[in-house]
């Protein structure tokens, strides 16, 4: 059996009182031992006892401690944990001072624009207002010399006038969107207003159902407002066999004048006659002209031998209330 050696050594001790009054610097590795503390410090052979730290040691974790809650029950708390959380509230203290105002934050977006109030009542009205003096009348100034008297114009007859340049006429016996119906024709006379200014190349009518060529005159004349023959278009027996608008040129173009004028057209045919679009008026009144009193339309005697030099336009022939679209270009 091996022997045990014993060493017996003894180390520096004192109360906790007697080394913090001592302070001594312990020799590097000598232990330091506190009676009445149990505690035990190490020198490092420069560092006085007080600044020197306590020898310690990990020791085992110990059981885990009851919280808060259960140590308030353990003491007589009744109810439960939130009951218990809820008591540890205590009373609202007072409001403390204002502090200082932080800095503005930034603007935020505009909201929707709010419903439109009701209309308040209307305010009494204001007291009038004193009425400002009247100031003073100026000086009438000189009269002028009267000016010379123009002369006094021609009065032109009035006329029918129309839309027509769209489609290349100067006149037209009546408005051509009137002429809706068509008819078999006859040695009609047909009165038209010429605008001012307007020379005449060709005139003719709407055919809308050809007839027969002829074998003796088929032409167009033109008569003046007295009723003296102006112009006529040379003979043509094919003049009425073709359907549309049937255009003859003149010998030659009637000259323009200043004035606007009433002229008459007359027409001779000869074989089976043609239809041709006119307009149907409601009044007398207006087949007899209302400014001039000459007729607008009549039948006349027979042309085909010829067109007289001169016509009496207010009692030739018979008046009937047709109208021919006759036309002038």
């Amino acid at each position: 059996m091996t022997d045990i050696r014993q060493v017996i050594f003894e180390l520096r001790e004192g109360t906790a009182t007697e080394w913090a009054t001592v302070n001594p610097i312990l020799r590097a590795g000598e232990p330091g031992f506190e009676r009445d503390t149990n505690k035990l410090k190490i020198g490092n052979g420069f560092t006085t006892w007080n600044d020197l730290a306590y020898l310690t040691g990990a020791g085992s974790e110990g059981p885990p401690g009851d919280s808060a809650y259960e140590v308030a029950v353990d003491n007589g708390f009744v109810g439960t944990e939130f009951e218990w959380l809820e008591s540890l509230v205590g009373p609202t203290g007072p409001t403390g001072a204002t502090g200082p105002e932080g800095p503005q934050g930034d603007t935020g977006p505009t909201g929707s624009t709010g419903a439109t109030g009701p209309e308040g009542p209307q305010g009494d009205p204001g007291a009038d207002g004193e009425d400002g003096a009247t100031g003073a009348t100026g000086a009438q100034g000189p009269q002028g010399d009267p000016g010379p008297t123009g002369a006094t114009g021609a009065t032109g007859p009035a006329g029918e006038v129309y839309p027509l340049s769209a489609l290349g006429f100067v006149a037209a016996s009546v408005n051509p969107v009137d002429a809706l119906t068509s008819s078999s024709t006859g040695p009609w006379v047909v009165r038209l207003w010429v605008p001012p200014i307007q020379a005449i190349t060709k005139v003719g009518c709407y055919v809308t159902t050809v007839g027969a060529a002829g074998n003796t005159l088929n032409a167009l004349a033109i008569y003046d407002a007295t009723g003296n023959l102006v112009a006529q278009t040379a003979n043509n027996n094919n003049l009425w066999t073709t359907a549309g608008w049937t255009l003859e040129n003149l010998p030659s173009p009637i000259a323009a004048e200043s004035n606007g004028r009433f002229i008459f057209v007359a027409m001779a045919l000869n074989g089976s006659s043609p239809d041709i679009l006119y307009h149907q008026t409601q009044e007398m009144a207006i087949v007899n002209g209302i400014v001039s009193g000459h007729r607008r339309s009549w039948i006349g005697p027979s042309r085909n031998a010829g067109f007289p030099s001169s016509i009496n336009v207010a009692t030739e022939g018979t008046e009937f209330p047709y109208i021919p679209l006759f036309v002038l270009a």
